[in-house]
């Protein structure tokens, strides 16, 4: 099917019955504008959400006339807060003595070069000093009080490739947690001790409270 060619779609509810064309695009969220327009009728929770992801796909822009014009783009914010996460770290070196290493890459022994990505444990954060390793692996997403099983197997298999002797992972909140830093796993591996934990951090009152919030949970005792 042709990129410009034009596809009429109806669909029907219960009390609403509505016509619309629309363009196929080679996206594989193509779906979203072909059902947008039925599902903002019939699920009017979804509607905000849908109408913005069908403008997105369809490379709009807001109103040039109003003088409000511009490209769209999106933002990756898991991205953002792994980036943010890392930058704390290293405005913190100077209190703390962990310095953030600028290569994290553990191949795999099969890997396919430095750049395969499939064959590779990645590291958000790595921190060193002198000997000592410890990951930071931050999640933009809820999970704090209930970590994901296989969330807390990346940390293990991180311990274990960077030989580090301690594994966090780092959420974002929005509000202050009675308890703001878990121990999930405290052992030896090997002649190691190691730790793996998890820290939530109030994004909602700033990057200074979020960085001292690291500074008083995670960096306390070391």
């Amino acid at each position: 099917m042709d990129e410009d060619q034009e596809l009429e779609v109806t669909e029907q509810s219960s009390f609403h019955r509505c016509k619309t064309r629309c363009f196929y695009l080679r996206h594989p969220y193509c779906l979203i504008m072909l059902s947008a327009e039925y599902a903002t009728l019939k699920y009017k929770p979804a509607r905000s959400a849908l109408q913005l992801a069908r403008l997105i796909l369809l490379g709009a822009s807001i109103d040039h006339a109003g003088r409000l014009g511009g490209q769209t783009f999106t933002l990756s914010l898991s991205r953002i807060w792994e980036d943010a996460v890392a930058q704390m770290c290293r405005d913190l070196e100077p209190q703390t003595g962990w310095r953030v290493q600028s290569k994290s890459i553990r191949p795999w022994h099969d890997a396919i070069g430095l750049d395969d990505k499939y064959r590779s444990l990645i590291a958000d954060t790595l921190l060193v000093r002198g000997s000592d390793r410890w990951v930071l692996d931050a999640k933009y997403k809820r999970g704090f009080g209930n970590e994901d099983r296989n969330d807390r197997f990346q940390m293990c298999a991180y311990a274990a490739g960077f030989q580090a002797e301690r594994a966090t992972l780092v959420y974002p909140t929005r509000c202050d947690q009675k308890t703001s830093r878990r121990v999930l796993l405290n052992t030896t591996y090997g002649n190691r001790p190691l730790l793996i934990e998890s820290v939530a951090c109030n994004i909602a009152s700033g990057p200074e409270s979020c960085k001292q919030m690291l500074l008083q949970n995670l960096f306390a005792d070391k």
